[in-house]
C-alpha cells in the first residue's frame, strides 16, 4: 500500500520555497498600453513618439524598443522626456541601434529610470511613407521600485502598434493660410467702401 503521509510536508516545503523564491521567478504582467506618433519638423526627418501605459501604480522604464516599418530607419535619439516630471531623461538611457531599430535600457544606478509616460523624439536616417508609421511596433518592461536596473526582472511587459496622429502637410497649410488672406482681404476692402460711403 503507497503511503501519502509526506505529502503535506512536501506541499508546505513547496510553498515556503516560492515564496522565498528571488524577484527573477517572478511571472510577468501585460498591461494596456498606447503609442502615438508625429512629425517633430516639416520634413519629418525627426519623429515625436508619446508611450502611455495605462496603469494607475507609478512605473519605471527599465527596457524599451522602437521597430520601424517600410523604408523608415531610426538615426538616434535627439531628447526623451518624463511627461509625468516635464524633465529631460535623454541621460537616463542607454540608446542602441540594431538593424534600424531603437533600443533604451536604463542606465541605473548612475541615474534613476524614468516614469511613464514619456516622449521620445528620433533622428531618422531613413524616411519613408507616413502611412507606414502605423506599422511600427514597440514593447518595453517596467517595475514598479525607481531602482530598478537594466538586468532586473521586470514588473510589467507592454507592446503595441504606433498610431500616427495627423500632421498637416505644407501644401495643405499653404492652402489654408492662403484662404484666411483672402478672407482678411475681403473685410477690409468692406470696411474702407463702407467709410468712403460715410
Amino acid at each position: 500500500m503507497r503511503s501519502y503521509r509526506f505529502l503535506p510536508a512536501a506541499g508546505l516545503a513547496a510553498v515556503i520555497a516560492l515564496a522565498a523564491a528571488p524577484e527573477q521567478s517572478r511571472a510577468q504582467v501585460t498591461i494596456p498600453s498606447s503609442m502615438s506618433a508625429t512629425c517633430a519638423n516639416a520634413s519629418c526627418s525627426q519623429l515625436r513618439f508619446f508611450l502611455d501605459l495605462t496603469e494607475t501604480r507609478t512605473l519605471y522604464i527599465k527596457w524599451f524598443e522602437l521597430n520601424g516599418a517600410g523604408a523608415w530607419r531610426f538615426g538616434g535619439v535627439n531628447s526623451i522626456v518624463s511627461a509625468a516630471t516635464a524633465s529631460n531623461v535623454t541621460a537616463n538611457f542607454q540608446t542602441q541601434l540594431f538593424n534600424g531599430n531603437l533600443q533604451l535600457y536604463s542606465v541605473y544606478p548612475t541615474t534613476s529610470p524614468p516614469i511613464e509616460p514619456i516622449v521620445i523624439t528620433t533622428d531618422m536616417s531613413a524616411l519613408g511613407a507616413l502611412s507606414d508609421i502605423n506599422a511600427f511596433t514597440y514593447r518595453g518592461q517596467s517595475c514598479f521600485k525607481s531602482t530598478c536596473r537594466a538586468e532586473d526582472p521586470a514588473d510589467v511587459m507592454y507592446n503595441g502598434t504606433v498610431s500616427l496622429t495627423a500632421t498637416p502637410e505644407p501644401a495643405s497649410t499653404l492652402l489654408l493660410l492662403s484662404g484666411l488672406l483672402g478672407v482678411g482681404g475681403a473685410a477690409a476692402r468692406k470696411r474702407r467702401r463702407k467709410a468712403e460711403v460715410v
